[in-house]
């Protein structure tokens, strides 16, 4: 008695069912892809944004906390209003890091074009527009040791009795409170 050899391999139906299978799970899979990518497009914008405001709070970041005071009779002594502020810092953003520079922060607000600018300076050629917003809600304020905020910095409501220390503990870029009311009502 003469065996048939045996065949192996696959069917003609194993092989449509497997490429069915697989083009089912192609089109899930493309299919959630194109719906990832179109999210990531119509959420880039916010995105960006979100990034360029974390760089910019940083940056401001940065200067503000490695604070330096200046000799009693300095040139670079704090000196700052709602719109300004000015003094000497260890961590500039354009120099070398740990060398005491003098820096400026002022908001620029442009009447014609309703845009407040957020600027930079390290020296007078060395400025940089580090942010650009619609509207004129922004300014700088100041908290002292006394526990309280003021738009101007050294205090002049202190009197006589109580000397104000050069630099305040806290310095803030925020909207103005007027603003804040608006908004809510």
């Amino acid at each position: 008695m003469i065996r048939d050899a045996e065949q192996t391999g696959f069917t003609l139906v194993e092989v449509l069912i497997t490429l069915v299978l697989l083009s089912m799970v192609a089109a899930i899979v493309f299919g959630s892809l194109g719906q990832v990518l179109e999210a990531r497009a119509r959420l880039r914008p916010y995105l960006d944004q979100s990034e360029e405001t974390a760089l910019v709070a940083s940056w401001f970041r940065q200067t503000v906390q490695a604070l330096i005071a200046d000799y009693d009779t300095g040139k670079n002594r704090f000196a700052a209003s709602a719109n300004t502020f000015s003094g000497l810092t260890a961590s500039p953003l354009l120099g070398p890091a740990g060398t005491p520079t003098a820096f400026t922060w002022a908001l620029d607000y442009d009447h014609a074009l309703d845009f407040t600018l957020l600027e930079y300076t390290e020296k007078p050629s060395d400025s940089v527009e580090v942010a650009r917003w619609r509207g004129r809600d922004a300014v700088f304020s100041y908290y002292g040791h006394d526990q309280e905020w003021r738009r101007v910095w050294p205090p002049s409501d202190l009197g006589t009795s109580t000397t104000a220390l050069q630099l305040p503990q806290l310095v803030r870029l925020g909207a103005e409170l007027a603003a804040i009311a608006r908004a809510a009502s």
